[in-house]
């Protein structure tokens, strides 16, 4: 055997104990996955998926399961407002046909949004109401004069304690009723959340002032302002000029989107120009009218 061949033999000879090592140490490895970390994930990313699409859908079935019981409630309510705000279109249109019945009927249903309106339970509904009733009983000649549909101003409502910035002085009175069904006439009546804010500003500056609708920060639950309007009036959107060192009496009223429940515990931030003002109050599970 030549030199040569000697040589070759025994490098091919430690080219096979390298190998064997090399096997050895994967061995010891156990299976290495070479692909990219994403196709490894993919398992996850499912999941997360699955879970995603899981609460949206748990979520639509909530809502519209709340939107049917809505639906369902105010199927019930078309005789089941006191005022009859719920009806009030076909209810101007029987009293225009019967016009014998409608001093009385206009005079009941005035009388009854003035007493819930006195104790804090006013809606847009039944100030629309109102000025549609109204508006009839100018067409029809029907005296309202001395029917006590608006409350009066000279009740102090101000019960929370007046800020004062330089320019204006105000005082809230803030009252939230919670959402409900009220049986009314027999009939199932839905009380949806709504809010009334009452509002003694006073400008104590020497100039007219015109202010920007109040807006009122009640954290989770929102307040939405569908209209202000002055105390005593019927209902008209007020233009929020105060005069100078002029003493004005507001509603602020909407409703609130939210599912309140009575009890429900409302601390809520009031701007009103540049005055800042805090409420707190309980959302209410009755109309607390006032003994006669």
């Amino acid at each position: 055997m030549t030199d040569r061949e000697e040589e070759r033999l025994v490098g091919d000879a430690t080219d096979e104990a390298a190998r064997a090592k090399a096997q050895a140490e994967l061995d010891a490895m156990g299976p290495v996955d070479f692909r990219p970390p994403s196709v490894k994930r993919w398992k996850v990313v499912v999941a997360l998926l699955v879970l995603v699409v899981g609460v949206s859908v748990y979520a639509f079935v909530r809502w519209r399961a709340e939107e049917k019981r809505s639906e369902r409630l105010r199927a019930h309510q078309r005789e089941g407002c006191p005022c009859g705000c719920d009806r009030s279109a076909k209810m101007a249109a029987d009293l225009r046909n019967a016009p014998d019945q409608a001093p009385g009927a206009i005079a009941k249903a005035l009388v009854t949004i003035g007493e819930r309106e006195d104790v804090g339970y006013i809606t847009e509904r039944m100030v629309q109401h109102r000025l549609r009733l109204l508006g009839l009983a100018e067409e029809l000649a029907v005296d309202t004069s001395e029917t006590p549909s608006r409350v009066s101003t000279s009740r102090d409502r101000c019960t929370g304690g007046a800020v004062e910035d330089g320019t204006l002085r105000v005082c809230p009175e803030l009252v939230v009723h919670g959402e409900r069904v009220e049986i009314v006439d027999g009939h199932d009546k839905l009380i949806e959340s709504c809010f009334r804010l009452w509002l003694e500003i006073e400008n104590v500056t020497s100039e007219t002032r015109t202010l920007s609708p109040a807006a009122i920060d009640g954290g989770a639950v929102h307040f939405p302002v569908s209209r202000w309007y002055r105390e005593g009036g019927r209902g008209e959107p007020w233009d929020g000029v105060v005069g100078a060192r002029e003493k004005v009496r507001v509603n602020v009223i909407g409703y609130i989107p939210e599912h309140v429940a009575p009890g429900t515990v409302v601390d809520a931030r009031i701007s009103v120009g540049s005055a800042v003002l805090h409420a707190r109050t309980e959302a209410r599970a009755v109309i607390h009218l006032r003994e006669r």
